[in-house]
């Protein structure tokens, strides 16, 4: 199982594929922007929603080969990435994650990795 987590402004999306990159499951947890209530709210969020997308496939964490979180303002702020970086280990017990602004997420889905143009027009723009 691969797990992406796409946090943004509005809500945090989670889903997990297979080895295929078959679609297992999907799930939606609030919004994971720390900088109105401190960065403790990324545990949360990333917790709730892990578990629920874990249990929609009836897998646990440890069934993850490898995670990638984007989290909103990831980066903006030298200070808080290596706690940030720290918290997807606490939520799945291993290390086998990269973390790194949500707009990366954006980009990878929407292009496949490759060149283009994104453009983000949601709670936070970026082009």
């Amino acid at each position: 199982m691969y797990l992406g987590v796409d946090g943004g402004g509005t809500k945090t999306a989670l889903c997990l594929v297979d080895e295929g990159g078959r679609l297992t499951a999907q799930a939606q947890a609030p919004s994971c922007y720390y900088f109105t209530e401190g960065i403790d709210l990324v545990g949360r969020v990333l917790r709730q929603g892990v578990n629920e997308v874990c249990e929609q496939a009836g897998v646990t964490a440890a069934d993850i080969r490898y995670a990638f979180f984007g989290i909103p303002t990831y980066g903006e702020v030298s200070g808080d990435v290596s706690a940030l970086d720290a918290i997807p280990a606490e939520v799945l017990g291993h290390d086998w994650y990269a973390c790194d602004n949500d707009m990366v997420c954006g980009w990878a889905g929407s292009l496949g990795g490759v060149d283009g143009i994104n453009v983000v027009s949601g709670t936070g723009s970026i082009t």
